[in-house]
């Protein structure tokens, strides 16, 4: 036989009798009578209280404490703590997380999704601020990581788990996470949530019946669900490189305080100094102030000092490797961090990616959807796929006034889709049908506003300078020297009428008829894009600048002043630091406008 349990009621008077059976059937010691599971006893004990008046009954009883504590957790003076303190400080976020802070704040807002590429820092700005929020709500924050996870139906059981509680016969139920979080005040943190996107509806259904519940995800794809308010996370501020660089404002600026901190863990005697300052700030620039590749770069400042870095970096994903040994696997490279978008995109989607990469400095909507219509192939529509792009963190849109809104990808992003096209085979292809789009549009654009709006003529000229000298390069090196022609008269009235001319004269030089093609191109003046700062560079640099505008290689100047390749990529790169240029053909142009060629 078993022995009675004693009654509560005698020792505690103001526990109702309904209370007490449940207790007493919860602690008693026949099986028949024992509850089902936790979950069961947490129902029924709060049916029995909902009449009770004082909020303080479950804290009077000692026995029932110490069953919640051991055995289910259900207790609502339970915090959750189990945010990682971030070894390394958060750097340059102060804005993004005042306004998280006050996002959060509102009564209104229960769902915040950070959203941003790979690498951008979602992850630690989500634990900085989680943990200014341990205090926040009563019931404290939970982290959870699904960064290894695959399998969406594995969701719940993650969330579970992290939430300490036992799990059940149905590993999937949402039930038993209802039931715990009905009146809990807590903010659940739910980390890389783009690789299980197919439960984004249980967030909502958890928000619907837990009314104190908040949540914070991070994810590189939005949620697209009721409540989901977006917070997207940008690169880090980069320098102005037009502007003269002083060491003391430099330091402040959030991309480059970030690459002297992570250099300085490993080199403590390194500083920011005058005579590496325009080279660190040319670094910072050319990865984007992107937080992840900024760290890989500053894991390599032990064996290559800023210069020689910056030179190396004209191929971003073969230098930016060797990450932490305690990171994800996917951040160990920027290859790899860029890669692990694949997996968010259809096959189409994937096509359209890599389409984009041909552009150089964006493009308008029209443009993607007149290349892609060239190219075929795809079974979904350009303008359903660039949104998809866009939700995937993969594309950005910037509003242009009236226009349509600019499309581009961050450069080491397009990089990598070049790299793909290239793989795929279908890097001329495409490349042919973005040449013959902008000369189509060049030759409809001059005719239609060359007469009658020259500012509107001129701004879409300067708008798509980048594109038409891409595609211009790229009818002369596929030898369509008729349209190279076409192309370069329309530039006459551009700045990159330099450029077209010394392409130009460079490729017909080598072939013996330099003269004959040269005749027919009118020559115009055009105001210099950039500042005379030429007198920064060294003697060597100028005569480095004349070749490289004489379209000579970097191996072909190498062999002319008797360097090393290396060397001679070296000096372009100290050129494109000191002039605040970003590629061949811009230092081309500067060297031309400026009599140095």
């Amino acid at each position: 036989m078993y022995p009675d349990p004693p009654s509560l009621c005698e020792e505690y008077p103001d526990i109702p009798r309904a209370v007490e059976q449940v207790v007493l059937k919860g602690l008693s010691t026949k099986p028949a009578q024992i509850s089902v599971d936790v979950l069961s006893f947490g129902g029924a004990l709060e049916e029995a209280s909902q009449a009770v008046s004082s909020p303080k009954l479950l804290s009077s009883l000692p026995a029932i404490r110490h069953f919640e504590a051991r055995s289910s957790m259900d207790s609502m003076d339970i915090r959750y703590q189990n945010v990682s303190v971030p070894l390394t400080p958060l750097i340059g976020r102060e804005r993004e997380l005042l306004a998280l802070r006050n996002l959060l704040l509102c009564s209104e807002v229960r769902l915040v999704t950070l959203t941003g590429t790979g690498g951008i820092g979602k992850t630690h700005l989500a634990l900085t601020l989680g943990n200014e929020f341990l205090e926040v709500f009563a019931q404290g924050v939970c982290f959870v990581s699904l960064s290894t996870i695959h399998d969406s139906e594995l969701v719940i059981p993650a969330i579970t788990h992290a939430l300490g509680l036992p799990e059940g016969k149905d590993r999937s139920s949402i039930g038993r996470l209802k039931t715990f979080l009905r009146d809990k005040q807590l903010l659940l943190m739910l980390d890389n949530f783009e690789q299980v996107l197919l439960k984004a509806p249980l967030l909502a259904d958890l928000l619907s019946s837990c009314t104190q519940l908040k949540i914070l995800v991070t994810s590189r794809a939005l949620l697209h669900i009721e409540g989901e308010y977006v917070f997207p996370v940008p690169p880090l501020e980069i320098p102005d490189m037009r502007q003269v660089l002083e060491r003391e404002s430099l330091s402040q600026v959030a991309s480059v305080a970030l690459f002297v901190q992570r250099t300085q863990a490993m080199l403590p005697g390194f500083q920011l100094t005058i005579e590496n300052a325009r080279d660190i700030a040319a670094i910072c620039t050319r990865l984007e102030g992107v937080p992840l590749a900024i760290e890989l770069a500053a894991a390599q400042s032990k064996l290559l000092p800023p210069k020689s870095l910056l030179s190396r970096l004209e191929h971003p994903l073969e230098v930016l490797t060797g990450g932490r040994r305690d990171a994800p696997p996917r951040q160990q490279t920027l290859f790899k961090t860029l890669s692990w978008n694949d997996d968010l995109l259809s096959p189409d989607e994937q096509t359209l990616f890599r389409r984009f990469a041909v552009f150089a400095g964006g493009c308008s909507l029209q443009a993607i959807e007149a290349v892609s219509a060239a190219l075929g192939s795809l079974k979904i529509s350009v303008l359903d796929g660039v949104r998809s792009l866009i939700d995937t963190s993969l594309v950005q849109c910037a509003p242009s006034g009236e226009d349509e809104p600019r499309l581009s990808l961050l450069e080491m992003i397009r990089l990598y889709a070049l790299e793909r096209l290239a793989e795929c085979g279908e890097l001329e292809r495409t490349r042919d049908a973005h040449a013959d789009y902008y000369l189509a549009l060049a030759e409809e654009a001059e005719s239609d506003l060359s007469d009658t709006d020259q500012t509107a003529w001129q701004k879409w000229l300067e708008q798509e300078a980048s594109n038409l000298r891409a595609a211009l390069l790229w009818l002369l090196e596929r030898k369509k020297m008729e349209e190279a022609l076409r192309l370069s008269r329309l530039l006459g009235d551009t700045r990159g009428e330099a450029y077209a001319l010394t392409c130009m004269s460079t490729i017909f030089h080598d072939r013996g008829k330099g003269a004959t093609a040269l005749t027919v191109l009118p020559v115009r003046s055009a105001e210099p894009l950039f500042p005379p700062a030429y007198e920064e560079l060294t003697a060597r640099e100028i005569e480095v600048l004349r070749l490289l505008a004489m379209g000579l290689s970097n191996k072909q100047i190498a062999g002319h002043l008797i360097l090393s390749p290396h060397t001679v990529n070296g000096h372009i790169h100290s050129i494109f630091g000191k002039l605040a240029l970003n590629s061949r053909s811009a230092a081309t142009r500067y060297a031309l406008e400026h009599q140095l060629a």
